[in-house]
C-alpha cells in the first residue's frame, strides 16, 4: 500500500474512533429540523423569512467547530476529557458511537415526518371548479343527460382595451343619427374581431350618446385604457367622418384624422379607421395585421335601410321588431347577397316568438332558418353566424331539446372566435338559464358579458334574476340598487326590484319599491294588483287605481283591469271579444281571466290565452316561459277543466321536465305550479306535499295563485290545504300594517 493511501486509510479510521462523522451527521440532520421549524415559526412571529438564510449560514459557520470539538474532546464516564488524555484502552467511544447512532435515527424519524408534511402539503387540492370552467352533467328528462360544453370565461383580461363611443351625427337632418350610430357600431364590431383586444360592448359605449361625461370616468367605468370617438357629417352622397383615439388614463390624443368618401366607399373607410386605431395601439389584428370587412355591399341604399332595421331591433318592443324584420328585408330585396342583413333578420324572426309569443315557434323558426341558411351560403361563417345560429337552436329546443347541445356547441364556437362579442354570451346564459336547473352556468356566463358590456340593460336585468335564482337574492336586490344609481333612466330596474321582492312575499319593501316605480308601465298597474290581490283586497286595489293620474300612458290597460274587477257575465265577455281581434302579447286579458274562471267560462279563458302565447296552441304547448307574464301553469288548468285530459297531461309531464328547480320562492321558482301539474296527473298527495314545502319556504300566494286556480278548486274541502291558508294568512298577517302603511305614506292609496 502506498503511504499517502495508508495516512488517508488512517485518518478516516481515527474519524470513525473519535465519531466525527456520525456528529456531522446528527449535526446536518439537526440542522435541516432547525430550518423546518423556523419556516413554519417565523411568519406566525412576525419574522421576515429573509432571517432564515442567515440560520442557514450561521450553521454552516458553526460545522467546523463543532467538527474541532468533537476531535478534540471524548465523553468519559468522568466527563469530558481532551482525546489525548485518554488511553485507549479507556475510550468509550464505540458505546458513545451507538448512542449517536439513536440519536441520528430520532432525528431522522422527525426529519422525514416533515418531509412527508411538506410534500402532501404541497400538492394540488380538489376544490369546487367554477362551474363556468368544467364540464356539468345536467338531467333534462328521465331518460336523457347532457354535458354542457365548457365555457371560456377568464377570470383575468389582460387585453388591450378600447370602447368606441356614438360618433356625433353633424349633419343638417337630425334623423341621421341612425347613420352616425351605425357608423360607430361597425367600427365597433371590426374592432371586436381581434381576439388581442377587449372592445367594451355597444349598449354600455353607447350608453354615453349625448351625454357630456368626463373620458376618464368613462374609462373608468367601462374598464378600458382607450377611447374611440368622432362625428359623421352627411350630405347627399357625400360624408366626412373624423376620429380620434384617446388614452382614458391622462386624455392624451393618440392618433386622429378626417376621411372625406363617397357612400359607396363606407366599408373601406370603416376598414382604415379600425386598422389604424390598432397601429396606434400597437396591436396586431387577424393574421396578417389587416382588417377585411365582410360586410361590404355596393348599394348605399341598402346599408342605410340596414341601419335604419338595427336601431328598430335595438329598440325592441313588438312594433319595432316588426318593423325591424320589414326593413332588414327591403335591405335584402336590393342586394339579395348582403349577409348581415340576414343574420339580424334572422334575430327578429326569433324574437317575434320568444320575446313576444306573437308568432308560433314553427313559424318564427322557419323563418329564422331560412335566413340563417342564407347567411351561410353567402360564406358569412364568422362569430356573428355561429352566435345566431346558437339562439336559433336555443329556440328550437323548446320543441325538441336535442338542440340544446347544438345552440352550446354553436355559442362555443362564436366565443372562441370572438372572445369579445357580448350577444352570444348573453343568448348563451339564456339557453342555460332556461335548460340548466342549477342556474350557476347562466350565471357565470351572463357574468362574462357584463364584464365585456358593463352598461348592458339586457345583461344587467338579467343579472338580478340569475343572482335570485340560484339563491343569491340579497346579492341581486342590492345588484339592481347599483344599477337603479347608475343608469337612473332605465325603468326596467325598477320594476325588476318591485318584482323581485313580489316574487319572494316581502310586500313591505315591495310596497316601498313600488312608490318609486314609474307608473307609465304597464307592470306598474299590474304590480298595484298583484300587491293587493295578495292580500284578498279588492277594495285596495281599486283605491290605489284609482290614484292613478287619468293621463297616465297605461290609462286603457288600467280601466281595463278597473273594469273587470266589477263586470258582469255579459260585460265580460264583450270585452274578451274585442281582446280577441288583435294580438295580446302584454296579456291585457289577465283582469278579465280571473273573472271568467269564476263562472267557469274555461273555453273563452283558452282563446285568451292563446292569444297572448300562439305558441302554446300545438299539440304539446310550449313548455318554455316567455319574458312577460307566465301563462303556462293557468293554461294547464284551462286544457285540463276543458276536458283535453291526455293533452293536459302530456303537458304537466313537459312542464315538470322543462322547470326541475329547487326552490319555491323567487322569480324563477316552482312555488306551486308542480303541485299543479301533479294534481292533473292524478297524484293528490303529491300536490299537497308541494304545497306545504312551498309554505314552509315562505310561499304567500294563496290567494294570487291558488284561490282562483280551477284544478285546486277540485280539492278545497282537503283540510291540509285549509292549513296552509291559515299559515299563508298568519305570515300575510305579519306584513299587512306595515305594507299599508308604506302605500299611505307614498300615496299609492288615499289616506283612510
Amino acid at each position: 500500500m502506498f503511504p499517502s493511501m495508508r495516512a488517508t486509510t488512517g485518518l478516516l479510521n481515527e474519524l470513525r474512533r473519535r465519531n466525527i462523522l456520525k456528529v456531522v451527521t446528527a449535526y446536518a440532520v439537526a440542522g435541516f429540523i432547525l430550518l423546518q421549524l423556523c419556516d413554519i415559526i417565523f411568519p406566525a412571529l412576525g419574522i421576515a423569512d429573509e432571517i432564515i438564510g442567515y440560520v442557514l449560514i450561521a450553521l454552516i459557520a458553526l460545522l467546523p467547530m463543532v467538527v474541532a470539538f468533537s476531535w478534540m474532546f471524548e465523553i468519559t464516564p468522568e466527563g469530558m476529557k481532551r482525546t489525548r488524555e485518554v488511553a485507549r484502552s479507556d475510550s468509550i467511544s464505540q458505546f458513545t458511537g451507538q448512542r449517536i447512532n439513536h440519536i441520528i435515527i430520532f432525528l431522522l424519524s422527525i426529519a422525514l415526518a416533515f418531509f412527508v408534511w411538506a410534500y402532501f402539503d404541497n400538492q394540488p387540492v380538489e376544490t369546487t371548479a367554477n362551474p363556468a370552467d368544467e364540464a356539468t352533467t345536467v338531467t333534462v328528462d328521465e331518460t336523457e343527460t347532457r354535458e354542457i360544453v365548457t365555457s371560456p370565461v377568464k377570470p383575468i383580461d389582460t387585453r388591450p382595451s378600447i370602447a368606441v363611443l356614438p360618433f356625433v351625427n353633424m349633419s343638417s337632418d337630425a334623423d341621421n343619427v341612425y347613420f352616425s350610430d351605425g357608423l360607430s357600431e361597425e367600427i365597433l364590431n371590426l374592432l371586436a374581431q381581434s381576439p388581442e383586444l377587449r372592445v367594451a360592448g355597444r349598449t354600455s359605449s353607447f350608453f354615453y350618446k349625448n351625454k357630456n361625461e368626463n373620458l376618464t370616468t368613462i374609462g373608468e367605468t367601462l374598464n378600458v385604457e382607450h377611447i374611440l370617438e368622432g362625428s359623421v357629417r352627411k350630405a347627399g352622397n357625400k360624408v366626412r367622418i373624423t376620429a380620434q383615439l384617446i388614452s382614458a388614463h391622462d386624455g392624451f390624443h393618440l392618433w386622429s384624422k378626417t376621411y372625406d368618401r363617397q357612400l359607396t366607399d363606407i366599408f373601406v373607410v370603416q376598414d382604415e379607421i379600425a386598422g389604424e386605431v390598432t397601429r396606434a395601439m400597437e396591436v396586431t389584428l387577424l393574421s396578417d395585421g389587416v382588417m377585411i370587412s365582410d360586410r361590404s355591399t355596393t348599394n348605399p341604399e341598402t346599408y342605410d335601410l340596414y341601419l335604419r332595421a338595427k336601431k328598430e331591433l335595438y329598440d325592441r318592443g313588438v312594433n319595432n321588431v316588426r318593423q325591424s324584420i320589414n326593413l332588414f328585408r327591403q335591405a335584402i330585396s336590393l342586394d339579395t347577397e348582403y349577409a348581415p342583413a340576414y343574420l339580424d333578420l334572422a334575430v327578429a324572426e326569433l324574437l317575434m316568438n320568444w320575446n313576444y309569443g306573437v308568432r308560433t315557434v314553427d313559424e318564427s323558426l322557419e323563418a329564422a332558418w331560412a335566413a340563417v341558411e342564407k347567411a351561410r351560403e353567402l360564406g358569412q361563417l364568422n362569430s356573428d353566424y355561429y352566435a345566431v345560429l346558437g339562439l336559433y337552436h336555443s329556440n328550437a329546443a323548446a320543441v325538441d331539446n336535442t338542440h340544446i347541445a347544438l345552440a352550446e356547441e354553436a355559442f362555443q364556437k362564436a366565443v372562441d372566435m370572438n372572445p369579445n362579442n357580448v350577444r352570444a354570451y348573453m343568448w348563451w346564459a339564456t339557453l342555460e338559464s332556461t335548460y340548466d336547473a342549477q342556474g350557476e352556468k347562466a350565471l357565470a356566463l351572463n357574468t362574462e358579458a357584463r364584464k365585456l358590456d358593463p352598461l348592458n340593460r339586457v345583461a344587467n336585468g338579467n343579472h338580478a334574476g340569475l343572482l335570485a335564482g340560484v339563491g343569491h337574492q340579497d346579492e341581486a336586490i342590492e345588484d339592481l340598487k347599483r344599477l337603479i344609481r347608475i343608469d337612473p333612466e332605465y325603468d326596467f330596474y325598477r320594476v325588476a326590484l318591485t318584482n323581485l321582492y313580489l316574487s319572494l312575499y316581502d310586500y313591505v319593501n315591495a310596497a316601498e319599491a313600488l312608490a318609486a316605480s314609474p307608473t307609465h308601465t304597464l307592470q306598474y298597474p299590474f304590480h298595484v294588483r298583484q300587491t293587493f290581490l295578495a292580500f284578498n283586497d279588492e277594495a285596495g286595489f281599486l283605491n290605489a287605481i284609482d290614484v292613478l293620474p287619468v293621463d297616465n300612458p297605461s290609462i286603457d290597460y288600467i280601466e281595463l283591469l278597473e273594469m273587470s274587477a266589477s263586470a258582469t257575465l255579459g260585460e265580460l265577455k264583450a270585452e274578451a271579444d274585442v281582446l280577441l281581434l288583435k294580438s295580446d302579447p302584454d296579456f291585457f286579458a289577465v283582469g278579465i281571466i280571473t273573472r271568467l274562471l269564476e263562472y267557469g267560462e274555461y273555453d273563452l279563458v283558452r282563446r285568451l290565452i292563446e292569444n297572448a302565447r300562439v305558441d302554446l296552441k300545438s299539440d304539446i304547448p310550449s313548455a318554455t316561459p316567455n319574458n312577460g307574464f307566465d301563462t303556462r301553469w293557468l293554461y294547464l288548468s284551462t286544457i285540463y277543466k276543458l276536458g283535453q285530459i291526455t293533452r293536459a297531461r302530456r303537458y304537466a309531464e313537459a312542464l315538470l321536465t322543462a322547470t326541475p328547480s329547487e326552490r319555491y320562492i323567487g322569480p324563477n321558482g316552482r312555488r306551486i305550479n308542480h303541485g299543479t301539474c301533479h294534481l292533473v296527473l292524478g297524484n293528490r298527495n303529491r300536490a299537497i306535499e308541494e304545497l306545504e314545502l312551498a309554505a314552509e319556504a315562505g310561499w304567500l300566494g294563496y290567494y294570487d295563485e291558488l284561490a282562483n286556480d280551477p284544478v285546486w278548486q277540485e280539492i278545497v274541502d282537503d283540510p291540509r290545504l285549509e292549513a296552509v291558508r291559515k299559515r299563508v294568512d298568519a305570515g300575510l298577517a305579519l306584513q299587512k300594517e306595515d305594507v299599508y302603511d308604506a302605500l299611505k305614506t307614498q300615496g299609492l292609496i288615499k289616506q283612510i
